[in-house]
């Protein structure tokens, strides 16, 4: 009898662990399916949402959305970045990781200061945490410093990380005297490169280009720097001394090339934004009472978005607002509310970084 119960129970084990392992092997096959058994535990695409809304919090200074979106101990827990005197004009997600009831996300962050020659790079790493009520919260917040790019009388300067040593990115001689505008214009003559000082700059995300712009009374230039490592160019100007010590120059210049984009005319540069795979470079400007922005390839051509043809520089901004999912999303509002103004153009829009074609939202 005994020996019937035992056997019983090992053939009943057998069907319950083939059945159970049917089900896993059904639930792994099915990604589908995966998903939704592992959202009853952790909702991974909540999370997400959660870590870019609070990041859009961070970038808009929106104390009251950061406080809601953090969970009970963020007063303990984040670290906010020192640059408070520098706008958050970038944001880029370069990686997660879900562990249990929490997600881990990297991102990097530009900042600038509006139409000065200072910009960060930093690296954030944000946590989101599912609580014992089930709300997904932020639950930490770091930040490190990767690149500083700043003035110093008249050279532009960068830093990586905390180093301490300093180097040179360019300084004004470095920058042609004389370039190509990007006119629809044939055999157009070169023009004065405006360049009596530095204005605004960019870090791109990869921390290999920067965009810079200088100016001259009311016409603005702008250009693209590709930076080089700091030992690699160590190495090669220790061949170039060939072993003369004394007369080495510590401040070494890590600029190895400058794209030149475009010269303006009449224009103030406001704000310079790499795209997220530091391809295009918009470029935000203020000519007479309007604001605007051209988009260029970072490799040097100009985007011909033909902008100007549907909203008159004299009648319409285009505010630059981000780049999101290869597009960019601009505001287009009135300068001056006229009888010329069409209402139907006002609004927000974004153009295709793929095709370029312009969409309303």
């Amino acid at each position: 009898m005994i020996k019937k119960i035992m056997a019983s129970l090992i053939i009943g084990s057998l069907f319950l662990f083939m059945g159970c392992n049917r089900i896993s092997n059904t639930v792994n096959d099915n990604k589908e399916l995966k998903e939704s058994v592992e959202s009853i535990y952790f909702n991974n695409k909540i999370a997400i949402s959660i870590a870019e809304e609070y990041m859009e919090a961070l970038k808009s200074n929106d104390l009251e959305k950061i406080k809601r979106l953090s969970d009970k101990e963020v007063d303990k827990n984040i670290i906010i970045s020192p640059s408070k005197e520098l706008e958050i004009t970038g944001i880029k997600q370069v990686g997660s990781a879900q562990l249990g009831n929490k997600t881990m996300f990297k991102f990097y962050v530009t900042r600038t200061k509006e139409g000065e020659p200072k910009a960060d790079l930093e690296q954030y790493y944000l946590e989101v945490r599912k609580t014992e009520e089930g709300e997904y919260k932020v639950s930490e917040l770091k930040s490190t410093e990767l690149y500083s790019v700043f003035l110093d009388k008249d050279k532009l300067k960068i830093r990586k990380d905390d180093d301490v040593e300093i180097n040179t990115l360019i300084d004004l001689k470095s920058i042609p005297d004389k370039i190509y505008p990007k006119v629809n214009v044939i055999d157009v003559a070169k023009v004065d490169v405006p360049k009596e000082a530095f204005s605004a700059v960019e870090i791109s995300f990869s921390g290999d280009k920067v965009a810079i712009s200088t100016y001259k009374g009311e016409d603005s230039y702008i250009g693209v720097v590709d930076v080089e490592d700091a030992q690699e160019t160590a190495a090669k100007e220790g061949e170039d001394e060939g072993g003369k010590e004394d007369e080495k120059n510590d401040d070494k210049t890590l600029g190895k090339k400058i794209t030149s984009l475009d010269v303006l005319n009449g224009c103030k540069i406001s704000s310079l934004n790499f795209s997220d795979d530091d391809g295009y470079v918009v470029v935000n400007y203020v000519k007479g009472n309007g604001t605007r922005f051209k988009v260029y390839q970072s490799s040097g051509s100009i985007v011909s978005l033909e902008l100007d043809d549907i909203f008159a520089e004299e009648e319409y901004n285009l505010i630059y607002e981000r780049i999101q999912d290869n597009n960019i999303i601009m505001n287009v509002t009135p300068i001056i509310k006229s009888n010329n103004t069409e209402s139907g153009l006002i609004g927000r829009y974004k153009i295709s970084l793929k095709d370029f074609k312009l969409e309303k939202l």
